[in-house]
């Protein structure tokens, strides 16, 4: 069996061919006691964090920022 990203190929004369692909989309897990916060990235409104405590966001450097109604802020960059 290929490991996870690996496809196997037959091509003509019995070549096997093996590609490997790179995952172009990560996940940022958000873990917080204040369940009304509201989750932004890069500056935009993703949605309360209820709906987004599991982030996919492609790869790369990003900026997440939690807010909650009081307009307490909490930044964190996240790097690849």
């Amino acid at each position: 069996m290929a490991p996870l990203g690996t496809v196997l190929v037959s091509m003509r004369g019995g070549v096997l061919a093996t590609i490997t692909t790179v995952p172009t989309i990560g996940k940022v897990k958000i873990v917080t006691h204040d369940n009304d916060a509201s989750v932004y990235v890069e500056g935009g409104y993703v949605g309360p964090i209820a709906k987004a405590k599991n982030l996919p966001l492609p790869l790369g450097d990003h900026d997440v920022e939690l807010r909650d109604p009081a307009a307490i802020r909490s930044t964190a960059k996240v790097c690849e």
